[in-house]
């Protein structure tokens, strides 16, 4: 695991005083959990290492200085480009919409990437989720399951979605009840 290994030092320095918005929490810590929840549903392959390292990484080039040329210097193709693959292009979201980007793009992304961008679903509504975030990750998934085969790691993370939106709405309505 020396990518990952590698990955964790340069992500805890790239993503420095950065925190998450309601927790407060260190950035790095969402990164972590990324990697927790992948590294759960993800086989023991010979690319793990790599899958990982993007995991702790996935966030560099959306939300700190980092270059493509950095990662891919320092941990390689693989890497590098799932990075990119995972990265949000500003420009057309503002083109043509978040809800419809983040569809067309889940649907021409790599399984790795998936998976990736699936445990960061996870992990953002696990961290005090908007009722916004909460419609939209319930409409990715809805949309996924619909239009793309699933592999197992990725159709066990939406399953974990779909039982943490279930708690959220179950408690929202009992809450909304007294």
């Amino acid at each position: 695991m020396e990518k990952t290994i590698k990955a964790v030092q340069f992500a805890e320095n790239a993503h420095i005083g950065q925190t998450r918005k309601v927790t407060g929490l260190p950035y790095i810590a969402h990164c972590f959990n990324v990697y927790s929840i992948v590294k759960q549903n993800k086989s023991n392959d010979e690319d793990l290492d790599e899958v990982c390292a993007v995991c702790i990484l996935h966030d560099c080039l959306e939300d700190t200085d980092t270059t493509p040329t950095q990662l891919r210097e320092m941990f390689g193709d693989i890497v590098a480009n799932t990075v990119i693959e995972l990265t949000n292009d500003r420009d057309q979201i503002a083109k043509i919409g978040k809800e419809k980007y983040i569809n067309e793009k889940l649907m021409q992304m790599s399984d790795y990437a998936l998976a990736i961008k699936l445990g960061d679903m996870l992990a953002n509504i696990t961290d005090s989720p908007t009722s916004d975030m909460l419609q939209r990750v319930e409409n990715h998934v809805k949309f996924l399951k619909q239009n793309r085969k699933l592999t197992a790691p990725q159709a066990g993370i939406i399953k974990n979605i779909e039982r943490v939106l279930m708690g959220i709405y179950l408690q929202t309505a009992l809450m909304d009840r007294d």
